[in-house]
């Protein structure tokens, strides 16, 4: 396991965060998964483990998740940190004032995920 890419999944619904466990889960050996489901439990371990990619929904229920993105990144540098939105349309880049924050469309599908982690 020490040599597999970490992925933290941020979402306040089980149910999001066991898809797109499996997806990585079923076409990778190469990543591991550990999720949060809430703003908080995600800094403690983003803080404390080396994670490569942290996907945060941004309609978490109870969390502005466009206040906790950089909160995730200054805690965790190295991480690329995604943010899975339903308000776009695809062709927006990333938000004003925050160019490392990186977007992948909803609906969310198997091809989207793992192109982002290049699996």
């Amino acid at each position: 396991m020490a040599d597999k890419k970490m992925l933290l999944l941020v979402d306040s619904r089980r149910i999001s965060r066991l898809m797109i466990r499996a997806m990585v889960e079923h076409n990778s050996d190469d990543w591991s998964v550990q999720e949060a489901k809430s703003g908080k439990e995600a800094i403690a371990l983003a803080g404390t483990t080396g994670f490569a990619v942290i996907m945060l929904d941004a309609g978490m229920i109870g969390e502005d998740a466009m206040t906790l993105a950089p909160r995730l990144q200054a805690a965790c540098p190295t991480a690329r940190v995604v943010l899975l939105t339903g308000s776009l349309d695809g062709t927006m880049k990333a938000p004003v004032g925050n160019p490392g924050l990186q977007l992948i469309p909803k609906p969310i599908t198997e091809g989207k995920i793992l192109d982002f982690l290049g699996v």
